[in-house]
């Protein structure tokens, strides 16, 4: 019999495709629970006077505020089979130089790609002529050829599926 309002923030990387399931899940389980779900950069999501009006924080970076662990997620490139047939398959993450990437811009600059292989890791920025602040603009020039995406594996999964992307150095997440 748990009923109320619940007032989430929440940073809008996945809203759509995380947020969402998440909520619709929370829902069957509480239906009589309102929630309220509102989207803000990071910066102003954990402004005092944005955390003084909500219940819960969802963010997908590293966080300025002292909460649980929900989930994670692993990364790794995706790139379309046209990019791969122009551009070539790289073998090793040093092939990714040769590379266009499509980069994610977070509030603190250039998103790096942090690969682990093992006990391995790399931390590559490589060249770009596309920035976008947003994962599904990232994704949606990904399968349209333009570059190398740096994606979560879960938002990936249909368009692997269906061969609109090809996972690269499969070994490296």
């Amino acid at each position: 019999d748990v009923a109320g309002t619940l007032r989430i923030g929440a940073t809008g990387e996945f809203g759509t495709a995380f947020y969402a399931q998440m909520l619709i899940v929370f829902r069957r389980l509480y239906p009589n629970v309102d929630i309220e779900l509102t989207f803000f950069s990071p910066h102003v999501l954990y402004a005092a006077e944005s955390l003084d009006m909500l219940d819960a924080v969802i963010s997908w970076d590293d966080g300025e505020a002292d909460g649980e662990t929900l989930s994670t997620a692993t990364f790794a490139l995706f790139a379309s089979q046209s990019y791969i047939d122009r551009m070539g398959m790289p073998a090793s993450h040093a092939d990714l130089a040769e590379h266009l990437g499509i980069l994610y811009r977070t509030p603190r600059g250039l998103q790096q790609w942090r690969l682990q292989k093992g006990s391995a890791q790399e931390s590559i920025l490589p060249r770009s002529s596309l920035i976008a602040n947003d994962f599904w603009t990232i994704k949606y020039f990904a399968v349209a050829g333009e570059g190398i995406g740096y994606l979560p594996h879960f938002f990936t999964d249909i368009e692997c599926e269906r061969g609109h992307l090809v996972p690269l150095l499969p070994d490296w997440t």
